[in-house]
């Protein structure tokens, strides 16, 4: 059962990308994204969340975590 929970929490988070405000608006506009908070980009679906820091990004999807590893300075949250 636990397992089953966890595979599910993993689909709802899959190929999503949560922004605070300022990394939401820039992202926006390079898409050419003029209304909401929340847009689909090349399968991808952006997210803007008030409670983040302007300019974080927070993903649950490893896959996505991984290709922006390459485009973005990375910071574990767990690192000191």
């Amino acid at each position: 059962m636990t397992e089953n929970k966890s595979t599910m929490c993993d689909d709802k988070h899959k190929n999503k990308l949560y922004c605070g405000s300022e990394a939401f608006s820039i992202l926006k506009a390079k898409a050419s994204i003029l209304y909401g908070n929340e847009f689909k980009y090349d399968g991808y679906t952006i997210i803007e969340n008030t409670k983040l820091h302007p300019g974080q990004m927070i993903t649950k999807d490893k896959d996505l975590a991984e290709l922006l590893k390459g485009h973005v300075e990375y910071k574990p949250l767990n690192e000191k």
